[in-house]
């Protein structure tokens, strides 16, 4: 009958040593299988997704009431059959927003499976510019939105001072450098008109004109019989606020001037206007 071999203690921990390895090697082994199978079903996914899935059957448009849908799709270099995956959609929104001026914000964005979705924000005119060829209609942000031949049919400021010497329609009137510092002041002035009351009873809006031909003299037009001269547009906060005051003590139907250029008090002059 054989002996049986004795193991050593140096050969058990030899063997346990290999044993963990190889268990080690069949770990890191199986993880990178998995990690290979889920990257070739990314790859499966994303191939399938921009030649076979989530291709465009319909393109819906929304929020467009002065221009039809077709006039906005055609704009858009992105088509049905193209795949929703991977679109780019800035140039198209660029474009749409050039070219179609009263379109103040325009989002195209997937519905998936099958959609493409145009949302379009509308804007009209909150300015009026006169040029040396007809009057321009401007929006909030000061994009041209046409030329109009019955600039008295719009209830909006009149700004007066402007460069409009190269004004395109569906540009801003701001990409003028010399025009952004005095749009800056118009958008504090009517924010400011706005919050303190220089509104009619049906939210009309009361200056008529803005005229900053001269920065360090501005001159407003308040219902087309009071003229405010208010110098610079340091505290332009608080001049409103004074002239609003004076305003409010007078009847509806006074004419005159309001000068807060120099001091913090408003002097009125029934003569002024």
């Amino acid at each position: 009958m054989s002996k049986k071999r004795k193991v050593s203690n140096d050969e058990i921990r030899r063997r346990s040593a290999k044993n963990a390895r190889r268990t080690k090697r069949k770990k890191k082994n199986r993880i990178l299988t998995v990690f290979i199978l889920i990257a070739f079903a990314v790859a499966v996914f994303v191939v399938l997704s921009k030649t076979v899935l989530f291709r465009i059957h319909d393109i819906v448009v929304e929020g467009n009431e002065r221009y039809l849908a077709e006039e906005i799709t055609s704009l858009i270099d992105i088509h049905e059959e193209d795949s929703l995956v991977g679109m780019q959609t800035q140039p198209s929104e660029e474009r749409v927003e050039m070219m179609l001026p009263y379109i103040d914000e325009v989002t195209i964005s997937p519905r998936y499976p099958n959609t493409l979705l145009v949302s379009v924000k509308e804007a009209g005119p909150s300015f009026k510019a006169a040029t040396d060829s007809g009057t321009i209609l401007l929006n909030a942000k000061s994009k041209v939105l046409e030329w109009t031949d019955a600039p008295n049919a719009y209830d909006v400021p009149l700004l007066i001072g402007f460069d409009t010497s190269q004004v395109e329609i569906g540009h801003l009137l701001s990409d003028n450098e010399s025009n952004a510092a005095k749009l800056k002041t118009v958008a504090d002035i009517l924010n400011y008109a706005n919050e303190f009351g220089y509104v009619d009873e049906f939210g009309i809006l009361g200056i008529k004109k803005i005229d900053i031909i001269d920065e360090y003299n501005i001159i407003l037009d308040y219902e087309s019989r009071i003229r405010i001269f208010l110098g610079n547009a340091s505290e332009l906060e608080n001049k409103l606020v004074m002239t609003m005051g004076v305003i409010q003590k007078l009847s509806p139907s006074s004419m005159g001037s309001i000068d807060i250029r120099t001091t913090n008090t408003a002097f009125y002059n029934p003569a002024g206007y």
